[in-house]
């Protein structure tokens, strides 16, 4: 078995360690696909030309 020996700074291992022991919180920046699917289950805040997904739909496959 080989064995690896590194020299860290003492403050990039201060660092390090703070970095290791930190709490990692997972919070999604955009929610706006989330919230888009959930108003249109709930046909809420929809907006536009069309009233229903089959009418939106029908009008991409026209050309």
């Amino acid at each position: 078995m080989a064995t690896l020996q590194l020299r860290v700074d003492a403050k990039l291992k201060k660092k390090s360690d703070d970095l290791f022991q930190s709490n990692v919180h997972h919070s999604p920046e955009d929610l706006s696909l989330e919230k888009a699917i959930s108003d249109t289950r709930k046909q809420e805040n929809l907006h536009g030309l069309y009233s229903s997904a089959q009418e939106a739909v029908a009008s991409m496959q026209e050309d």
